[in-house]
């Protein structure tokens, strides 16, 4: 199951994240790290991969925020999302997978 920030609804993504910290002048750094995100969807049957990086990632949120589940992860779910229709993978709904018609 992805993280809340990479679930696309109708669309099953798996991934994993990498934080490390970068070598700066040839030791690592305690305050720049590189974050990377490599997910495939739809899992069940992957078809594409999409990876993500970032290089000294920012944040305002305060101290571990800048990992990578927390940055190059919510990107993954931007791309599927917009991504997805357009490479004609049709998203799943329902206990068995299958679309619902919901009327309102």
């Amino acid at each position: 199951m992805a993280r809340a920030e990479t679930r696309v609804p109708g669309f099953n993504v798996g991934g994993k994240t990498g934080t490390a910290d970068k070598v700066v002048n040839g030791r690592y750094s305690n305050d720049a790290n590189f974050n990377a995100f490599l997910a495939g969807f739809p899992i069940d049957d992957p078809r594409y991969v999409v990876l993500t990086f970032i290089d000294e990632p920012k944040t305002d949120k305060g101290n571990g925020a800048a990992l990578a589940g927390n940055t190059a992860a919510p990107m993954v779910h931007d791309i599927i999302s917009r991504s997805a229709p357009l490479l004609g993978v049709e998203p799943k709904f329902g206990e068995d997978g299958s679309a619902l018609l919901v009327s309102y």
